[in-house]
């Protein structure tokens, strides 16, 4: 009996050995591309950069930004494009502001790759219909590319506070890379659930529909922002407290 047992439980083990053998082979080898690169090796690619794509909205004085917008912009022009060009895009992230300035209230979809990827890029989120749409309408008052022609930012660092330390600057972008995606991600959540698609819809539904998806994403962002977000990223680095002004220590 106890032979018996021994060998079932013998040939058990070399079948599961065997399996997970089959399944490592089949993964094949770990492209370099499988994740984002170190930043030695974006060093050695003098053909990449940083590009950025910008959408100027219009602002009528004595209003608040219509900041629903953004939302709309970025998961109906910037997410399709994205998905379609994500292999070769190595870092992204998008930049909202809203200032009574010359800039106004923009969004910008900012992203590293080469130069010939990023007029591909631009192609794809300048044929978008949406676009034309938001355009003809006067919502979308401006929108502007980067020349290709002109690499001005090719560090990774490049598009971080240059008031930071360089080390921090290195690695910030992997850092609102992630954010942008989940800030993204709850937008696309909410849009799939929408009865009517962006080119098939009256405008004013559709900008009525993100006017609810912002306050449904910036609904999360109130209640659950401080845990979700900001306790956590306090929790990766030991709980040690940050400076929020120069006599303030917090622990979040």
């Amino acid at each position: 009996m106890k032979k018996n047992l021994h060998t079932l439980c013998l040939a058990l083990f070399s079948l599961f050995f065997l399996a997970n053998c089959a399944a490592m082979k089949g993964l094949g080898p770990i492209s370099k591309d499988a994740s984002p690169p170190a930043y030695p090796l974006m060093e050695e690619d003098t053909d990449s950069g940083w590009w950025h794509a910008r959408y100027r909205f219009s602002w009528p004085a004595g209003k608040e930004p219509s900041w629903h917008l953004d939302a709309l912009a970025a998961n109906e022009i910037i997410k399709p494009t994205l998905e379609r060009h994500r292999k070769e895009i190595l870092l992204w992230r998008f930049h909202r502001r809203a200032s009574r300035d010359a800039a106004g209230h923009q969004l910008s979809f900012i992203f590293f790759t080469s130069s010939s990827k990023a007029q591909q890029v631009f192609d794809d989120l300048d044929s978008r219909e949406v676009l034309e749409r938001l355009e003809s309408n006067g919502d979308l008052v401006l929108t502007r590319y980067d020349e290709v022609q002109k690499n001005k930012k090719p560090g990774v660092e490049d598009t971080s506070d240059p008031h930071w330390p360089l080390d921090l600057q290195k690695v910030w972008p992997w850092f609102i890379m992630g954010v942008s995606e989940t800030w993204l991600g709850l937008i696309a959540q909410k849009a799939e659930k929408l009865p009517l698609k962006a080119n098939d819809s009256n405008m004013e539904e559709l900008k009525g529909a993100y006017v609810t998806i912002h306050d449904q994403v910036s609904e999360r962002w109130r209640n659950h922002g401080a845990h979700a977000f900001v306790h956590h990223l306090n929790a990766l680095f030991g709980y040690e407290p940050f400076q929020v002004n120069p006599d303030t220590l917090l622990r979040f």
